[in-house]
């Protein structure tokens, strides 16, 4: 079955999905980049191996545009952590982050 465009991403995002531990690789070759400083070593792998079922992965035609890396509070059932919200640059000031 063909992907549909999420209504809730902005145009010319293709999909929102849960994050996989995979998707540690993918995220580490682009955070430095994106920033434009080193931000690799505030993102562990053991976020996504732990937390992929909360975090997130936003894929466009091209590949990914952004992810975001958070949690549920354990001790808050309506409160959630956000460690990390990533966004290509190409992709900024579309409402990818707020889609996310």
């Amino acid at each position: 079955m063909p992907e549909t465009p999420d209504p809730a991403l902005p145009a010319g995002s293709s999909r929102l999905r849960s994050a996989t531990p995979a998707d540690y690789d993918a995220i580490a070759a682009v955070v430095d980049d994106w920033w434009g400083r080193p931000l690799l070593p505030a993102l562990p792998r053991l976020f996504l191996d732990h937390f992929h079922r909360t975090s997130l992965i936003a894929e466009g035609p091209s590949g990914m545009t952004g992810f975001l890396i958070g949690f549920l509070s354990p001790s808050l059932p309506d409160e959630a952590y956000i460690h990390f919200v990533g966004v290509s640059p190409g992709a900024r000031k579309s409402g990818l982050a707020r889609a996310m």
